[in-house]
């Protein structure tokens, strides 16, 4: 009987992982690495704005950006006695800043959109919306990596935006989120 058992179960992990492999599309690094660091760093400026805008708490647990039915989120960051929401639209490939003023902004996420540009982007459609934010603007790096000292302003040579494996990302981020 225990034989049976045991048998039972791995027959239910290996049908587990065949359908999930059946779900998820494939997303092997080699094919998307360029994408996969400009977005890194598109994440990385979002991040240090809710950073710089969010009250410490322990471990800084609040910072987190979240999955949500479009893309990422930043969910409400207080502005004052406003709020505003900083969205990576993956369903549209837009960011977006809503802010509870009414007032919205966003810009066309896209292959050859570099780092800098998205910076400036964001920092004006902030600007736009009476958001003021002043950043570290130097991505983080660790020490035992290439450390990066190039400011968001000023890093091109990050411009890669590939449609279909930002929506494949997404996709997984989704299912992992949604488990």
């Amino acid at each position: 009987m225990l034989k049976s058992n045991h048998l039972d179960s791995n027959l239910k992990l290996i049908i587990s992982f065949t359908t999930i492999h059946m779900l998820l599309p494939e997303l092997p690094l080699k094919n998307w690495l360029s994408t996969k660091m400009t977005l890194h760093l598109f994440m990385q400026i979002v991040g240090k704005i809710k950073l710089k805008k969010m009250p410490r708490k322990n471990h800084w647990w609040n910072i987190t950006l979240f999955v949500n039915s479009k893309g990422i989120t930043t969910q409400a960051i207080a502005n004052g006695s406003d709020s505003f929401e900083i969205q990576f639209n993956f369903t549209n490939h837009t960011l977006e800043v809503f802010s509870s003023t009414g007032q919205n902004g966003a810009f066309e996420l896209q292959d050859g959109l570099t780092v800098a540009d998205f910076y400036n982007k964001l920092l004006e459609t902030l600007t736009r919306l009476h958001i003021d934010i002043k950043l570290v603007d130097h991505p983080y790096s660790l020490p035992d990596e290439n450390p990066m000292t190039t400011p968001f302003n000023q890093i091109s040579e990050y411009h890669s935006y590939d449609k279909e494996y930002i929506s494949r990302y997404w996709k997984i981020m989704n299912w992992v989120n949604n488990d």
